[in-house]
């Protein structure tokens, strides 16, 4: 019999967020297209505290996501790159950095 997910482990994900909500993803959840804009993959988990790897603050909008820059660290984007292979990137939502 195939089991079914206990809600108890469900986590919260990015485009689950309704505008006004922050939270906190890991950096690379974010990624850049060839043009070098900036987007968030919107299935990657969200938390409301920092920890661990969960040190990206974000801040949902109307229109996307804002990236709170300070929070990136040292994290470097490679251009068109990131995600996995596999990625619908329909959904996802555009950053804005600041």
């Amino acid at each position: 019999m195939q089991s079914i997910l206990p809600e108890s482990y469900e986590t919260n994900a990015i485009g689950r967020m309704i505008p006004g909500d922050m939270g906190y993803t890991h950096p690379w959840a974010m990624y850049t297209d060839e043009d070098r804009r900036l987007w968030i993959n919107a299935a990657y988990p969200v938390t409301t505290t920092a920890g661990g790897t969960s040190h990206l603050q974000i801040e949902r909008t109307q229109d996307g996501v804002i990236v709170y820059q300070k929070t990136i660290g040292d994290h470097r984007y490679s251009i068109g790159g990131g995600c996995f292979v596999g990625h619908n990137k329909n959904g996802d939502l555009p950053v804005s950095l600041r």
